[in-house]
């Protein structure tokens, strides 16, 4: 079973290549990463170039303008040739052993076609904030909270195909309208392990963005949204992540000592 692992990026260098090295860092040789750069004027470009020596043909990159993150995860996911993709930012990491887990997982269940994990929230310095362990998939809670968090999500290549691509009039919750899509095809499975490390900092979309990325995600959920009741209950729920949100970012913004995005 061969992985494909789909990253967008853009001036992310740093971060970059921790997300890389966390690939490469799984005990499962049979990875490729694809790495789609939208034209990055920070050292991006002269790090791929030197990674390319070090690992060879499982590092797959293009370096050029592209029309936002879903364009450049459709591009991705276009070249792909693996059999199970996952799709991560340039700023989260694979945990270890999240390949094995996964494909372990997948050989022994051959009609599941794409699985969710938990997953470490850590902030801008690396440093573990939390672990977050999802529950069993249930489509009407997940319209409303869209609680699975994207880069554990583990997609036999045959549904991402099968889905079509990602929306680009979408700019922040392009991944819960995909899944959404998906789960109307085929229902994930829930796996306990830590399958990835998610990077909380303000130069992420969803902390320096939240807001929007919510706002983004009601219009979504209310287009599937059955009846009065099951829209009231979707409008109350973001309104309650929209407080939320807010005292977490004024929490962080008091805190002495808080993490640089570097």
């Amino acid at each position: 079973m061969k992985f494909s692992i789909v990253t967008p990026t853009l001036n992310r260098e740093h971060y970059l290549r921790e997300c890389i090295e966390s690939v490469f860092a799984q005990d499962y040789e049979n990875v490729e990463h694809v790495i789609i750069d939208g034209g990055s004027t920070d050292g991006t470009v002269s790090m791929l170039q030197s990674l390319n020596a070090r690992y060879g043909g499982r590092i797959r990159w293009i370096s050029e303008p592209d029309r936002g993150i879903s364009h450049g995860v459709n591009k991705g996911f276009q070249i792909a040739t693996g059999d199970v993709i996952n799709w991560i930012g340039s700023d989260d990491k694979l945990a270890r052993g999240a390949l094995d887990t996964v494909a372990n997982y997948f050989s022994a269940h051959p009609t599941v076609r794409w699985v969710y994990g938990s997953y470490d929230m850590i902030d801008g310095n690396g440093n573990f904030i939390k672990r977050k362990t999802p529950s069993e998939f249930n489509f009407r809670r997940f319209l409303r909270s869209g609680y699975i968090c994207g880069p554990s999500l583990f997609i036999r290549t045959e549904l991402v195909r099968d889905t079509g691509p990602v929306r680009e009039d979408l700019l922040y919750a392009m991944d819960f309208d995909w899944c959404l899509r998906m789960a109307g095809i085929s229902e994930p499975h829930k796996l306990d392990s830590v399958l990835t490390y998610f990077r909380w900092h303000p130069g992420s979309v969803s902390m320096g963005r939240r807001m929007v990325q919510l706002d983004e995600g009601l219009a979504i959920s209310l287009g599937y949204a059955r009846g009065t009741p099951e829209r009231a209950r979707i409008v109350a729920f973001n309104k309650l992540m929209k407080s939320l949100s807010w005292a977490r970012r004024m929490a962080w913004r008091l805190q002495p000592n808080r993490s640089s995005t570097k």
